[in-house]
């Protein structure tokens, strides 16, 4: 996966690598939004106690048609079904002080506005839309498409099953993540979408491999990133039947040069030149690129002579094009060009890294383009187990693991970053961007490689960029 943000050696925040598949995030069970928890800036919204059980055929009918009176008036509803989570009912009947109720019933912020006869009646009198006018507005064609519009997903943890082997225990529990019914909610925001904030869910990046068989069109992969409200990726070839997908897509892409190509983009400014214009400037603007990656991990390595000459040779194209603005030329390294790591303030790069790294962070300052930094905290852990836990490297601890002078350090994510800032620092680039260009954890094929521990990352990642 891929982020395109920034991460400064001053903000202890990581950049925002992924998040779930909209611009909402997974919530943990059992906890219930409370009705007086809405941000009192924001215009109320009405919030519908309802259920989609059809046993009693009334309450469903009521349900449904008090539903469709909002719809109908264009409002903003926070449906919450309680059929699907038990603490909604509880929620409900704290609300209205254990008194006995039946389904639907209405607020608008923490105000009770009735039940389905009381809805009905002030809707028949045309009072309905004078009193709720204050409420947001939402189209009435908007579906989530992370939920379809019920909240709920199943549990990606444990698939719904609502247990999970923990393979250190060596048995089964009871799975945190999901309610009873082996379902977890979203976090919806039921606003107008132009009250939506420009959240990490909107920086999510991914990554586009293609080395598999069996994979969906280009098409159907911009589709899937749209539909996700994903609008990062990052594309390792210029395969140009993806740029073609990428066609007004709103997508912003981070676009390798292949390692096969370095040479002759180092040797050959009229290589670069025409790279650019087959790759970048037939697309532009039609696709948003942002960074071009000039080599993968290629420092150190025999390649690493011609990763610099090759990015110059590429910027110098990008601005003879008059692009040279709007896309930022890097390349992208990953932790073996560290020699210290520990403490993160002692990070500094290995000899034969340095020898190369020096001149790009000098060349990357000067055309204020960040450092790519491919980040994976599972391989330190696996090489390290015996100093380095588990829980560190996950991002499960709580309390500071890592104290560095004047900063306190709970996870190796952040740990890597910042030695990657000071060696930034002893070669003599105090304000270089970092951009975290890839991260993640195996599920299979290594020490501490599985599932739930691939899941648990990323969704601590997700949680701790989200801060």
């Amino acid at each position: 996966m891929a982020d395109i943000s920034d991460h400064s050696a001053t903000d202890k925040k990581s950049p925002s690598l992924l998040r779930s598949v909209t611009y909402h995030h997974w919530s943990r069970f059992p906890s219930s939004r409370l009705l007086a928890d809405d941000d009192p800036t924001k215009p109320p919204k009405v919030v519908l106690y309802c259920t989609s059980l059809r046993g009693i055929r009334q309450t469903f009918e009521d349900c449904c048609s008090i539903r469709a009176i909002f719809r109908g008036l264009r409002l903003a509803v926070d449906e919450r079904d309680v059929s699907l989570h038990a603490a909604f009912r509880l929620e409900l009947q704290a609300a209205l002080n254990g008194r006995t109720f039946a389904l639907p019933q209405v607020f608008v912020g923490d105000r009770w506005i009735g039940g389905a006869q009381e809805i009905r009646q002030m809707h028949e009198a045309s009072e309905l839309g004078r009193l709720l006018g204050e409420v947001a507005r939402q189209d009435p064609a908007f579906v989530c498409h992370g939920c379809g519009g019920v909240r709920f997903v199943p549990c990606p943890t444990c698939s719904g099953s609502r247990k999970i082997f923990v393979e250190e225990e060596g048995r089964m529990r009871r799975c945190v993540e999901c309610n009873e019914n082996g379902l977890m909610m979203l976090n919806l925001h039921f606003r107008p979408i132009k009250w939506m904030p420009y959240t990490g869910a909107q920086l999510i990046g991914v990554c586009y491999g293609m080395q598999a068989a069996n994979l969906p069109s280009p098409a159907e992969v911009v589709n899937l990133y749209r539909s996700n409200n994903i609008y990062r990726m990052r594309l390792y070839v210029p395969d140009q039947a993806v740029l073609q997908a990428l066609a007004n897509s709103g997508i912003r892409l981070l676009m390798d040069v292949p390692m096969t190509e370095l040479q002759s983009l180092a040797t050959s400014s009229s290589a670069a030149m025409d790279w650019v214009l087959s790759n970048v400037a037939a697309h532009w603007p039609r696709v948003t690129f942002r960074y071009i990656a000039v080599g993968n991990e290629a420092v150190p390595g025999d390649l690493a002579q011609h990763v610099l000459p090759a990015m110059r040779n590429v910027h110098s194209a990008l601005v003879t094009a008059g692009l040279a603005s709007h896309v930022k030329v890097s390349t992208a390294v990953g932790a073996e060009v560290l020699e210290s790591s520990f403490p993160p303030s002692a990070g500094a790069f290995s000899t034969d890294a340095s020898t190369f790294l020096s001149p790009i962070a000098a060349f990357l300052a000067n055309t204020s383009s960040p450092l790519l930094v491919n980040a994976y905290p599972y391989f330190v852990y696996a090489d390290n187990s015996a100093q380095v836990s588990l829980s560190y490297a996950l991002m499960n601890e709580t309390g500071t693991v890592v104290q560095d002078g004047e900063f306190a350090y709970t996870n190796l994510f952040d740990a890597m970053i910042d030695s990657v800032h000071a060696a930034l620092k002893r070669e003599g680039v105090q304000q270089l961007a970092v951009v975290v260009s890839e991260s993640g954890w195996p599920t299979a094929g290594g020490y501490g490689a599985s599932v739930l521990n691939a899941q648990t990352y990323i969704k601590n990642l997700i949680r701790h960029v989200g801060r």
